[in-house]
């Protein structure tokens, strides 16, 4: 006994302590609910101290057995207190009820218009996220519109520098040919000069041979003769043109007393030339005619060049233009196909969607045509006996004379047949329409179709009568085809 004591006070109190906690969890939560739903709380409060005062009225009416004395005497003070507007007891009680019910329509109306203004308020939330979304959606965008920009611009500064390096690397270039074919000129200049000084100090300085020299020391071979020659020739051709432009300066100047002396003649003035060579050659001096005619040379080239650099780098630019001009020719093209190629997309679209519209559109019309042919169809003449036993009488092989009616049956398309009774003296006309407003036949146009005999096959027009297309036979089949 002393050992089971323990163990039942500890599981009493963990019970309690349990229960306790439970308590106070459930009364936190409903604590942080009637924090958050203030209104609905209210009307939980009024619901519950009503229904409170209405059963503790209520037990209060009962009698001693089942209510206490404490009820009693609530309900003798309510009594003193409400016994002049209720001096009725069951009055009393059906108030009490009757407070209690306009207390439930109450809370549940309330109840609604909370929830209404709940919604309302998660709808304005919504909105109010939306607008935010957007707004940073637009945001973003106008900041990807600012680096597309930014990378936009620095691409074309990008394309300008390459530009001007291109430019700039033309212009050394034109620069570097100028020079080189300027440094050429001048050492064939240099070149030339030097020949001619040479051949002009080789003529002027070459001894005679004596004739006590041997024939084989004066006398070279007959091909080295003709080169030395020739390499003579050339040098005293050079030498001369050299001599003729140094004295045209000295004749212009020269007056008339001199022009009366005479000139030197050609043989002197080359002499005078190779000995003014062979001087300056000894000197280590250029000649005055030589230089001047050098730099006669050099400035002639010098604008020559200058020229073709311009040129160089006109023809340049007007490139460069051209290629600009083709590359935009080339895209406005491209975008022109496109353009009309879009343009021809849209205007098929535009084509098919009418041909739909049209073509559901007439087949509207068609639908209507057909139910108002239904309705405008006359009834179908009713079948006599004696028209039943003359039709009798001719199938058996008898003859019999025209009757009232005559019977179409018509084969459809899709194989079906349908049938109707129809008098002698109608229209075909009609025969048409009733045809036209079977539910199975196709919805074609009045003029896309016809009706014509399987045998013979013969076409039946519309104006024609029934009585000339059946004959006197009683039957008649017909076969719809298309037009």
């Amino acid at each position: 006994m002393p050992s089971i004591m323990p163990s039942l006070a500890s599981k009493a109190v963990g019970a309690v302590t349990g229960l306790v906690t439970g308590v106070l969890n459930r009364g936190k939560r409903f604590y942080k609910w009637q924090k958050k739903h203030k209104d609905q709380a209210l009307v939980l409060y009024i619901f519950i101290l009503g229904y409170s005062y209405c059963n503790f009225s209520f037990w209060s009416y009962l009698p001693q057995p089942y209510g206490t004395q404490w009820h009693m005497q609530f309900r003798y003070a309510e009594t003193q207190v409400l016994k002049v507007i209720w001096p009725e007891t069951w009055l009393l009680f059906l108030a009490h009820w009757a407070a209690l019910a306009v207390l439930y329509i109450l809370l549940k109306r309330t109840s609604k218009e909370l929830q209404q203004r709940r919604e309302i308020s998660t709808q304005r939330q919504l909105e109010a996220k939306n607008i935010e979304r957007e707004e940073r959606i637009r945001k973003q965008m106008q900041v990807k519109l600012q680096v597309l920009a930014q990378q936009a611009e620095e691409e074309k500064r990008r394309a300008q520098e390459e530009a001007a390096r291109i430019r700039e690397a033309e212009r050394l270039a034109a620069r570097e040919a100028a020079e080189q074919a300027k440094s050429g000129k001048a050492q064939a200049i240099g070149s030339k000069q030097a020949q001619v000084a040479q051949a002009a100090a080789a003529r002027s300085s070459s001894p005679v041979v004596a004739p006590s020299t041997t024939s084989a020391q004066a006398a070279p071979s007959a091909d080295h003769s003709a080169q030395q020659k020739q390499r003579y020739e050339a040098l005293q051709r050079a030498a001369d043109q050299a001599a003729a432009a140094n004295s045209g300066a000295g004749n212009s100047s020269a007056g008339s007393s001199n022009g009366a002396a005479g000139a030197p003649s050609g043989r002197d003035m080359a002499a005078a030339r190779g000995a003014g060579v062979a001087a300056a050659q000894r000197t280590g001096m250029v000649p005055l005619s030589v230089a001047q005619e050098a730099e006669e040379r050099q400035r002639q080239w010098l604008q020559h060049g200058g020229g073709s650099t311009e040129a160089l780098a006109r023809m340049a630019r007007e490139a460069e233009r051209a290629a600009q001009d083709a590359e935009y020719q080339e895209a406005l093209t491209a975008d022109q196909k496109r353009a009309a190629a879009r343009a021809a997309a849209e205007a098929e679209k535009q084509r098919k969607e009418e041909e739909k519209r049209a073509l559901a559109k007439k087949l509207q019309e068609l639908a209507a045509l057909k139910q108002q042919l239904k309705g405008e169809l006359e009834p179908e003449p009713a079948e006599d006996e004696k028209e039943a036993a003359e039709a009798e009488a001719a199938a058996d092989g008898g003859t019999a004379p025209p009757s009232r009616c005559v019977v179409v049956r018509v084969r459809l398309p899709d194989g079906s047949t349908h049938t109707r009774r129809w008098l002698r003296s109608s229209p075909m006309d009609k025969v048409y329409c009733w045809v036209q407003s079977i539910d199975a036949m196709p919805l074609w146009a009045p003029e896309q179709w016809r009706l014509a005999t399987s045998y013979p096959r013969t076409v039946v027009e519309r104006s024609a009568g029934l009585v000339d297309v059946a004959g006197p036979g009683h039957g008649l089949m017909l076969l719809v085809e298309q037009a």
